[in-house]
C-alpha cells in the first residue's frame, strides 16, 4: 500500500471512529440512567414487598397473640372452674359428713332416751284425792265426769284410760262411749306441769241392759302409758255417784 492510500485510510478510519465515539458514549449514558431507573424501581418494588409482608406477619403475629392470650384465660378459667368444683365437692362432703354425725348423735340420743324411759318407772301422772267427780244418771244416760291430777312428766305419750264403776249391788261395769278416748283407748295427752293441779272433763255413758242396779257407786279412773312399760299403771281413788232407777224400771 502506498503512503497515499495509507494517508486515506487512516483518515476515513479516524472520521468514522470520531462519528462513532458520541454514539458510544450516547449508548453508555442512556444505559447507566436505564440501571438507575431500573434500580430505583425495582427499590420501590422490594420496599412494597417486604412491607406487605411485614405488615402481614405482623397481623398473623397479633392474631396469634390474641389467640394464645384466649387460650391461657380459657385454661384460666377451666383451673378455676375446677378449683370452685373441688371446693363445692369438698364443701358438700364436709356437710354429709357433718349431717351424718348429726344424726347418728341424735339417733344415740333417742336411743339412749327411749332406754331411760324403759327403766324409768317414776310416776307419770298423780291423781290427787279430791275434786274429782261423776255425775248422777240412770243406765243409758250420758254423764259428765272431771278428773283432778297432777302431770309429772311428759315422754311417755298418750295414756291408754279405762273407766270402771262398782253399781249399787257390787258389780263391777265399764263406763262407755267417752267422748274424750279413740278407738283404741287412748286418751288426751295432757303437758307436764308437776307443780299445778290440772283437770280434764268429759262425758260417758253409764250402760243399760246390763243389770246395772240403782244406788250409791264409786267410779275410777286406771291409766297406763304403753310408751313406758316399765310404769306402774296410775288409780284414781274412788269417786261416789249416785245411779238413779230408769223410769221404765229395767236396769
Amino acid at each position: 500500500m502506498t503512503d497515499a492510500n495509507k494517508k486515506m485510510w487512516g483518515d476515513a478510519t479516524l472520521s468514522f471512529l470520531s462519528r462513532l465515539l458520541p454514539v458510544i458514549i450516547g449508548s453508555f449514558t442512556v444505559i447507566a440512567a436505564s440501571y438507575y431507573w431500573v434500580q430505583s424501581k425495582a427499590e420501590i418494588w422490594v420496599t412494597g414487598v417486604v412491607s406487605s409482608a411485614v405488615a402481614d406477619m405482623a397481623d398473623t403475629v397479633g392474631q396469634n397473640t390474641k389467640s394464645i392470650d384466649r387460650l391461657y384465660q380459657q385454661r384460666e378459667n377451666d383451673r378455676s372452674a375446677r378449683t370452685d368444683t373441688a371446693q363445692a365437692l369438698a364443701s358438700i362432703a364436709e356437710t354429709q359428713s357433718t349431717m351424718a354425725e348429726t344424726l347418728a348423735n341424735a339417733v344415740d340420743r333417742l336411743a339412749a332416751l327411749e332406754d331411760t324411759k324403759r327403766h324409768d318407772v317414776s310416776q307419770v301422772m298423780d291423781f290427787l284425792p279430791r275434786g274429782s267427780r261423776i255425775g248422777d244418771g240412770a243406765p243409758g244416760d250420758t254423764v259428765e265426769v272431771t278428773w283432778v291430777f297432777l302431770k309429772l312428766r311428759d315422754d311417755c305419750g298418750r295414756p291408754v284410760v279405762e273407766l270402771y264403776f262398782r253399781n249399787g249391788g257390787g258389780r263391777v261395769h265399764r263406763f262407755q262411749n267417752a267422748s274424750a278416748i279413740d278407738e283404741q283407748g287412748r286418751g288426751i295427752g295432757m303437758p307436764a306441769q308437776p307443780n299445778m293441779a290440772q283437770s280434764i272433763s268429759y262425758t260417758v255413758v253409764i250402760p243399760a241392759g246390763e243389770g246395772v242396779r240403782p244406788g250409791r257407786a264409786q267410779g275410777w279412773n286406771r291409766v297406763t302409758y304403753p310408751g313406758c312399760p316399765g310404769v306402774p299403771p296410775e288409780v284414781s281413788p274412788e269417786v261416789p255417784f249416785t245411779i238413779l232407777p230408769r223410769p221404765d224400771g229395767d236396769e
